[in-house]
């Protein structure tokens, strides 16, 4: 049944039982007015417990506009373009299955659309939620992107030319979604954000940034250790190479040149926090820079 929302929030979901309700109570706690938004759960094929739960979590909140979508295909580009296809609002609104809304979410997002039309794309602010309660000694600016973390300060603007919007919090309106052709998905989980931005700056869109749309994305303890660092380090090495498949063997040296040159970067910062005796920050900036290179090096066959 339609119900001519005005935002669509979509949260693409794979096995994360444990964080589904917490999102979705987040959405049912928003102070604007419940006919405004619809809420779509993407299932992207979890093996979990994920469909039972928000089936349950549905039944349970008859008075909002919930509705539970399995998407078959893998990978969570796929998830998002099922979104665009389903979504029924003027505006399309991400947040990640381990996020969660701050109340006034929603409101912002329709406000900000509405105050700043010549913004078609736009980004909040993601902070950390960790589990163990406490952000790593290791954490500094410079790896804050391994947690999604977004924050460039209070004020409104565009976002600047070589940042963009996480995918954990992002907007759009679905026309322009459409016009981009959608999310790319052959990048898999990772960078597809990246990516989409990237096109709709290439057709002229600007991006606006605004700091008062919050999502607070949960950090559980297991993302964290060295093992789960690496992983998301090199996928986004190899993604970025996958994300330039089809721009030119230029592009890629370019980029491979590009993370040489951060990795040795890396290096001096990490000296500047060595004498500032948090040995630690450096290590980590030095490791996720290798591991970016690495994830892109391997895609060299």
């Amino acid at each position: 049944m339609s119900i001519n929302p005005l935002i669509s929030i979509v949260i693409c979901s794979y096995n994360r039982q444990d964080y589904i309700t917490p999102a979705l109570e987040s959405l049912t706690s928003q102070d604007a007015d419940q006919s405004l938004f619809e809420v779509i759960i993407v299932d992207n094929n979890s093996s979990d417990s994920t469909k039972e739960i928000t089936l349950q979590f549905i039944d349970s909140h008859p008075d909002y506009h919930i509705r539970y979508i399995f998407e078959g295909k893998q990978g969570l580009s796929h998830a998002r373009n099922t979104g665009i296809m389903e979504a029924e609002g003027k505006y399309i609104a991400y947040m990640d299955d381990d996020g969660q809304a701050e109340k006034n979410y929603i409101k912002n997002l329709i406000k900000a659309f509405a105050e700043y039309p010549d913004f078609k794309a736009l980004g909040g602010k993601i902070l950390p939620a960790y589990e163990s309660g406490y952000e790593p000694e290791w954490m500094s600016f410079w790896v804050s992107g391994l947690v999604s973390k977004v924050d460039w300060g209070n004020t409104y603007g565009e976002f600047f030319k070589y940042k963009y919007p996480f995918g954990c919090n992002m907007a759009f309106y679905k026309d322009i979604l459409e016009q981009a052709g959608g999310f790319n998905t052959d990048l898999g989980s990772r960078s597809d954000d990246k990516y989409i931005f990237n096109r709709l700056r290439t057709m002229g869109v600007k991006i606006l940034y605004a700091p008062d749309i919050v999502v607070y994305h949960s950090i559980s303890k297991d993302r964290m250790t060295d093992i789960s660092i690496k992983k998301i380090s090199m996928d986004v090495g190899r993604t970025e190479y996958v994300r330039l498949t089809n721009e030119g063997n230029l592009k890629k040296i370019t980029k491979g040149l590009e993370y040489l040159i951060k990795l040795g970067a890396a290096f001096i910062i990490a000296l500047f926090y060595a004498l500032h005796l948090v040995p630690l920050k450096g290590k980590y900036i030095i490791l996720n820079r290798w591991w970016v290179l690495q994830g892109f090096l391997k895609q060299f066959r």
